[in-house]
């Protein structure tokens, strides 16, 4: 990766839409090197693709939950986590380091539906503890300025 590639990357992460040339004219480079490069860290997987950021609680969604997971003993990675994503609303498994395994985010429409996700992961092989935590934001993923990351001195 060179300041080329980390220049195209700062552009497409302030607006993932803007054009190839809008960027080799900032950039003073021509639109097929953009173009090119965008291709290459696709493939290479650098670039897996852009998201787009829903308001969910205009379609009634009220909020967001954040999971702390304790598996139990001897519970199985893999599976465990199959399982849990077949949970609707729920958007995020990750495994952490720390006092909990994994890290889960899920959405909810009101306090019964998210007591109902909760009841059901603690009731899925492998879970030992379920803790929570509530925001009423209902962003998907999240808000934008928790998603303005600055990655380059560019």
């Amino acid at each position: 990766m060179d300041k080329i590639d980390e220049g195209i990357l700062n552009e497409l992460m302030d607006n993932p839409k803007k054009p190839f040339l809008t960027i080799a004219k900032k950039m003073q480079i021509a639109p097929v090197t953009v173009q090119a490069r965008f291709e290459k860290m696709k493939k290479e997987g650098t670039i897996w693709g852009t998201t787009t950021i829903v308001d969910l609680s205009k379609i009634g969604f009220q909020g967001k939950a954040f999971l702390f997971i304790t598996a139990s003993q001897h519970y199985d990675q893999e599976s465990t986590i199959k399982s849990l994503s077949e949970i609707p609303n729920i958007y995020l498994i990750s495994e952490v380091i720390g006092k909990f395994d994994l890290l889960i985010i899920a959405v909810f429409h009101d306090i019964t539906e998210i007591r109902e996700i909760i009841k059901k992961i603690r009731n899925k092989k492998g879970i030992q503890k379920v803790e929570v935590s509530l925001n009423n934001n209902a962003l998907f993923p999240l808000k934008k300025e928790y998603t303005e990351i600055k990655l380059f001195n560019t």
